[in-house]
């Protein structure tokens, strides 16, 4: 069995549930973790193997779009639906709100690529509706 080092956060969580871990990197060489946080006292991700990223706020409105910040050989897209209403997502600029899996306001989903990979995503909306977006390779 393999032992976790993460730091756990400091709660009382209900019995049988985890308290969640906080944001943290592992230190350079050890199996230790240590929290993530900058000299201003803001929580900082650390980022290992980022080559280049991009982010945009995309209008999904009721003609479908490609969800992309427009980065080349992007490996990893993130987005959260910052609307008020559901978006719709599918793997096809066919995609309608009937066949497209819904997303509600809030929700966020991550999807990985293979380098060699063209697979596009598209989104479509019942009503204009934002969608965050972070693309990285």
């Amino acid at each position: 069995m393999a032992v976790d080092f993460r730091l756990e956060r400091e709660v009382n969580p209900p019995i049988g549930e985890s308290p969640g871990f906080l944001p943290q990197h592992k230190k350079q060489g050890t199996l230790q973790y240590e929290e993530t946080e900058g000299t201003d006292g803001a929580l900082h991700t650390k980022i290992e193997g980022l080559k280049t990223g991009k982010h945009a706020a995309l209008t999904v409105a009721t003609t479908v779009v490609e969800i992309t910040a427009g980065l080349t050989g992007r490996r990893r897209l993130k987005f959260r639906v910052a609307g008020s209403d559901a978006v719709y997502i599918g793997f096809a600029a066919d995609v309608t709100v009937l066949t497209g899996f819904p997303y509600a306001p809030g929700q966020a989903d991550e999807f990985f690529f293979s380098s060699k990979s063209t697979q596009k995503l598209y989104a479509i909306a019942k009503s204009s509706q934002t969608l965050r977006i972070i693309e990285t390779n």
